[in-house]
């Protein structure tokens, strides 16, 4: 096999470090500050030449140049389809412990089916702390039943 190339490298840590939407955002965020971009609470304040607005699983950046130069913006709407842990997951249901799971966006459901899954979101506690949370391990699994089942 042949070495991989920079660009590869870089693709496949940026995929490993952002596995939900809001690790995308996260991910971006970084990668825009360490190129001098300023980070905007809001859109009602002044904007800075070079900035950025993250809000939620959506980052948009900007840079202006200058009165004669381009506008560029850059938008990014970063989910996929996926599984999502509902609010008060927690069940048991004939000796298995189970999580409440709902279907987001148009996931393809056999890909998921009989494969090691992790766990990976975005928390929020009760004093309302948010926090991006990546398992890394595979901690549950959508099981295949037989078809008469």
């Amino acid at each position: 096999m042949g070495e991989s190339r920079p660009g590869i490298a870089s693709l496949q840590q940026w995929l490993d470090a952002s596995p939900t939407p809001f690790h995308v955002v996260e991910s971006a965020r970084q990668v825009l500050i360490q190129g001098g971009f300023v980070e905007q609470l809001s859109l009602s304040d002044e904007l800075s030449p070079k900035g950025f607005l993250a809000v939620d699983g959506a980052i948009v950046a900007w840079s202006l140049a200058g009165p004669r130069a381009p506008f560029r913006i850059i938008g990014a709407h970063t989910d996929s389809p996926n599984l999502r842990i509902q609010p008060n997951p927690d069940m048991v249901s004939n000796g298995w412990a189970q999580l409440g799971i709902e279907i987001y966006g148009g996931v393809l459901l056999n890909s998921w089916l009989d494969r090691d899954l992790s766990l990976a979101g975005r928390v929020v506690t009760r004093d309302g702390t948010v926090s991006l949370f990546d398992a890394q391990i595979p901690l549950a699994r959508v099981p295949q039943l037989a078809i008469h089942l």
